[in-house]
């Protein structure tokens, strides 16, 4: 590992930490006088695909994502608390992402976590009151937001298959090892994102 690499991991694991504190501060003010414990409020943020469950974070996602301002009225506190998680996951793959030298992609899994951090600070203090999550202007910011991941994410997986299909008999397969593994989507997008991929190549 060169002092290079060293310096970015840590700066990662620096920034992921500074934000988890954040998060378990937040966290202990909203939930700890229940008993529930920060451990167990991420529990099913957790699995194996960069340390978070892949089907977790897409619900997540589509929580945050949502254009519909009377569902999301109506899910109260769901919304704030899908939001934490989402910041936890993103920091959480971060740190993975550093430990595997993917630097690049875990400083934008790092910036993804601190803006969902952010948002949570701003309702917490008073500067975002939670009325202003519930206008069309700011879900339309949160939902360009998980579109930028989505294109970094689709960029990160199509370098990858340009540098390993070669390897496998099929596309299908290509996507197969791509999936949840290179980047954390189903197979079914990986899938379409080949193929587009390819018609633009021809």
């Amino acid at each position: 590992m060169t002092e290079e690499e060293k310096a970015a991991g840590l700066a990662i694991f620096r920034g992921a930490k500074s934000i988890e504190r954040g998060l378990k501060r937040l966290h202990a003010g909203w939930f700890q006088p229940v008993g529930d414990p920060f451990a167990e409020f991420v529990a099913d943020v957790r699995g194996d695909e960069w340390g978070v469950n892949v089907e977790t974070l897409g619900g997540l996602e589509q929580t945050v994502a949502s254009t519909d301002t009377d569902a999301i009225e109506k899910m109260g506190d769901e919304f704030p608390v899908a939001v934490m998680k989402l910041a936890y996951a993103r920091l959480t793959m971060a740190v993975h992402l550093a430990f595997d030298k993917q630097y690049t992609t875990a400083w934008q899994h790092l910036g993804s976590a601190h803006h969902w951090h952010g948002q949570l600070e701003g309702r917490e203090w008073g500067a975002w009151e939670f009325e202003t999550w519930q206008k069309k202007e700011t879900v339309s910011k949160l939902q360009a937001a998980r579109h930028r991941e989505n294109r970094s994410s689709e960029t990160d997986a199509m370098n990858w298959y340009d540098a390993n299909r070669h390897l496998y008999s099929s596309d299908d397969a290509t996507a197969e090892a791509i999936a949840g593994k290179v980047v954390p989507m189903k197979f079914r997008t990986v899938r379409g994102w080949i193929t587009e991929h390819k018609k633009k190549k021809k």
